[in-house]
């Protein structure tokens, strides 16, 4: 098996896995009607996981670790409900009331 068959075949799971959750949050966020608000936090939130992609994919190219992985799969629901409870504190530090 070649290097390139065995690092598509240890990411490919939970990436497809996380951006199945990517594809999920952005239709509810674009169906909620907040003035794209949470449409906004979605991708600040698709941002940061692209980078976290890419940070894991660098690092570790052949051989992911299980956290890694399981970072890949669950990690953007995670970033968004932590992105959820950070953006409004972030306007409020701006001066918007």
């Amino acid at each position: 098996m070649s290097d390139s068959k065995r690092r598509r075949d240890s990411y490919e799971g939970p990436l497809f896995y996380g951006l199945g959750w990517a594809a999920l949050f952005g239709f509810w966020s674009g169906t909620i009607l907040d003035m794209g608000a949470l449409s906004t936090i979605c991708e600040g939130t698709l941002i940061t996981y692209g980078a976290l992609f890419l940070l894991i994919a660098v690092r570790r190219p052949k051989q992911p670790t299980r956290g890694d992985l399981l970072m890949l799969k669950w990690g953007f629901p995670i970033l968004y409900f932590v992105g959820v409870l950070v953006y409004p504190y972030m306007w409020y530090l701006r001066g918007a009331r």
